[in-house]
């Protein structure tokens, strides 16, 4: 791995969803069990993972972008064990991919970001880790705690520095 690569991939990684901590979510009216909580994180990863591989696709040449992405994934895998795991069990790289070919579909469409957080917590909602009443509570925490604008700035950067 090359230095340029690990720069880029620790820039994003500034960005990553460490913890959703109770009292945040109390702020927006949720009172979450600890399972419930997990679930939540797991969703905000999986989002984030979403965009920084658009931008990736987007922003940077395929081969840094592969690199910066590969980084990127063993440390996402790090800080899963590091933690005890996610909140289910099953296959998370199924999952995810899943997840990230329907909000590729929900975004070529010309939807805004709204709706693929949206489209999370709907999800969210169908697995039962939230009630339909707490809907917009979830929605309006993404939208707050997503960082899609952060995610934004830093890719700028790293598109200039691996710019052809």
């Amino acid at each position: 791995m090359s230095d340029p690569f690990r720069q880029a991939a620790d820039q994003l990684i500034d960005t990553f969803p460490c913890t959703v901590e109770p009292e945040i979510l109390a702020d927006y009216g949720l009172m979450l069990t600890e399972p419930q909580r997990q679930d939540v994180h797991w969703m905000m990863v999986v989002l984030w993972l979403y965009w920084v591989n658009c931008g990736l696709r987007v922003s940077v040449p395929k081969e840094p972008a592969n690199e910066i992405e590969r980084i990127i994934s063993y440390r996402v895998e790090d800080f899963k064990k590091s933690h005890g795991g996610w909140a289910h069990d099953e296959d998370v790289h199924a999952m995810v991919e899943r997840l990230h070919t329907q909000w590729d579909h929900i975004t070529k469409s010309g939807n805004e970001p709204i709706a693929v957080l949206s489209h999370a917590v709907s999800v969210l909602e169908d697995r039962g880790t939230i009630k339909e009443r707490e809907r917009h509570q979830v929605l309006a925490f993404f939208l707050d705690y997503v960082a899609i604008e952060e995610i934004g700035s830093v890719l700028i950067a790293i598109e200039a520095q691996f710019a052809i």
